[in-house]
């Protein structure tokens, strides 16, 4: 009798690791080498497989401490979560390095932590940049002579700027607009636009905000936008008509 026992626990555990085995999570976001600015929704990502239910996600550090929880119950096979990057049940969490994430099936022993550390970054400076890109009301294949009206929408993303200056012309050519702006609220847009006459010839006009490099940015990569446009001459052609 005892031995049957005995044998049947072993089958029960047997079948329980096997179960346990079966079922895992791995973090694929935040995984190393990231930069996320305090208050920016950013996506916390997952992959699993044989589980359901729900996970906990926590903010650690890398030496392995708690920071605090960002999430207590999300359905593990939704595989994301939209984080304010920052933003703990309890408060949050102070600008810095080394941070990771840790996802735990919640009820069991099964979890991941991300690869390498990420970090939180303090937006105490602006970033500009175009929320629109550069158009042209007539298109981009027009006729020699065309007016066109060139617009884009210039975006202050969080922190309010003051005197941001935008220019916009001809490549290689032409300024066509030189604007100051006093000040930009945070998360604030301004539409910029000319209009040019476009000659026969294949061109490209162009925005740039603070093309004096004057405003310290968090992101200076996105502060020009351009727009290859292209305007042929309008020619009539004339059949000839023989007289018999």
């Amino acid at each position: 009798m005892k031995n049957k026992r005995a044998m049947m626990s072993l089958v029960l555990w047997a079948c329980l690791a096997a179960v346990l085995c079966a079922q895992t999570i791995t973090v694929n976001a935040p995984n190393g080498g990231e930069r996320w600015f305090i208050g920016d929704p950013v996506s916390i990502t997952w992959s699993s497989s044989g589980m359901s239910g729900d996970v906990r996600i926590l903010l650690m550090l890398s030496g392995g401490a708690t920071v605090g929880t960002i999430a207590s119950a999300v359905p593990a096979d939704t595989g994301s979560y939209t984080w304010t990057a920052g933003t703990l049940t309890s408060g949050t969490a102070a600008a810095g390095e080394g941070y990771v994430v840790r996802i735990r099936a919640v009820g069991s022993e099964i979890f991941d932590v991300s690869d390498a550390a990420f970090s939180l970054v303090a937006r105490t400076q602006p970033n500009l940049m175009f929320f629109l890109p550069l158009a042209c009301s007539s298109g981009t294949e027009l006729k020699a002579g065309m007016n066109c009206k060139f617009s884009a929408t210039v975006h202050s993303d969080l922190v309010r700027t003051s005197n941001v200056r935008v220019t916009g012309g001809v490549v290689g050519g032409a300024v066509l607009f030189d604007q100051a702006y006093a000040e930009l609220a945070g998360d604030a847009s301004q539409k910029v636009e000319f209009i040019w006459e476009v000659p026969e010839g294949a061109h490209r006009v162009y925005f740039q905000i603070d093309p004096d490099n004057a405003i310290a940015e968090s992101n200076e990569s996105d502060n020009r936008t351009e727009l290859a446009v292209s305007a042929s001459v309008n020619v009539q052609v004339l059949k000839a008509v023989s007289k018999r």
